[in-house]
């Protein structure tokens, strides 16, 4: 959820509603609706089967809040005011280690590195063109787009 809410704010997102049988739309911005966006990340409040894994999610978890460090004007902007106001659970000290705050100071600071979040590549089936090459084994297609080998198949 939170990546989905990196790239396209907090819009076009959905639940399905199992006691009255009906898709609803989160961005209607209700408290219910705060409540789950909030719950999405509170990542390292969540029950894990191995405590431990928690340290796993740390670089995405920065990943994902360089994304919405970048775009906090913008598509992330109600994103990033949920972060900020729970920024302490967010990032518990436990497990980031004040690595959220070096991150915003280099966003800020370095032009470079905020540019790397900036531009996803992006694009759709109808954009990539198959090469008709020698494929290695197991492979049945592969596809490019501007001309750069993105995938096998």
């Amino acid at each position: 959820q939170w990546g989905h809410m990196c790239m396209q704010g907090m819009t076009n997102m959905f639940w399905f509603d199992g006691k009255i049988g009906v898709l609803k739309d989160l961005g209607a911005s209700t408290e219910e609706d705060t409540d789950w966006f909030l719950d999405s990340i509170l990542v390292f409040d969540g029950d894990y089967t191995n405590p431990d894994n928690k340290e796993e999610l740390v670089d995405v978890i920065l990943g994902l809040y360089a994304i919405v460090v970048k775009r906090k004007d913008g598509m992330t902007k109600k994103l990033n005011e949920l972060i900020q106001q729970h920024y302490k659970n967010v990032f518990p000290e436990e497990y980031v280690k004040g690595l959220s705050h070096l991150l915003e100071k280099m966003m800020s600071s370095d032009a470079d590195l905020s540019d790397i979040t900036g531009s996803p590549l992006r694009f759709s089936f109808s954009e990539m063109t198959p090469l008709d090459n020698d494929l290695p084994e197991g492979v049945c297609s592969t596809f490019t787009v501007d001309g750069e080998p993105v995938i096998e198949i």
